[in-house]
């Protein structure tokens, strides 16, 4: 992302749930397992075995999607141009929301399951569109075309301050 304008907010989220990673490793850690048994035994594990590229192709996609929550990232900027965000692996690069395009923007508290049903790249009817990591505080977006965007902030006090610095702080 390349812009001269001075950054006045910034932020990058991370899932840092717990019971996130206590899934995946309770999901992982069992085929390793099974798969090194069956490997140093030679001994078939379980009603249905898998053969040796069966299991390393399951610990490659389970590894691959744990290692897809260790990547992921919310990025936020607000600087005087707009918001910029991204959801890193998903974009790249950064999606830019200009002021200009833009007809309410405020911080506030919503409810990520009702809502959305839950964190991450969400989308709803009502809602628009979410990209969250956790919490239950975001920067609410709509467009003077209609489209709803909610970006997740773990810093609603600091974004609100940011916006207001910026007289955009409508609703």
């Amino acid at each position: 992302m390349t812009s001269d304008n001075k950054t006045i907010f910034s932020e990058t989220q991370r899932f840092s749930q717990w019971w996130i990673y206590l899934i995946l490793g309770l999901v992982t850690i069992p085929f390793i397992i099974f798969f090194v048994y069956q490997e140093v035994t030679g001994k078939l594990v379980g009603n249905h075995p898998l053969n040796r590229n069966q299991y390393l192709s399951v610990i490659a996609v389970v590894c691959v999607v744990d290692g897809l929550f260790l990547l992921m990232r919310l990025q936020t900027r607000i600087d005087s141009d707009g918001i910029h965000v991204r959801f890193f692996p998903f974009k790249l690069n950064y999606g830019h929301y200009k002021w200009d395009e833009m007809d309410k923007v405020s911080v506030r508290n919503y409810d990520p399951i009702s809502e959305f049903g839950g964190w991450g790249i969400r989308y709803s009817f009502k809602g628009g569109k979410a990209l969250t990591t956790g919490g239950n505080w975001g920067i609410q977006m709509e467009t003077k075309s209609g489209k709803k965007i909610l970006i997740g902030t773990q810093r609603p006090q600091e974004a609100e301050i940011a916006l207001k610095r910026l007289g955009t702080g409508t609703e």
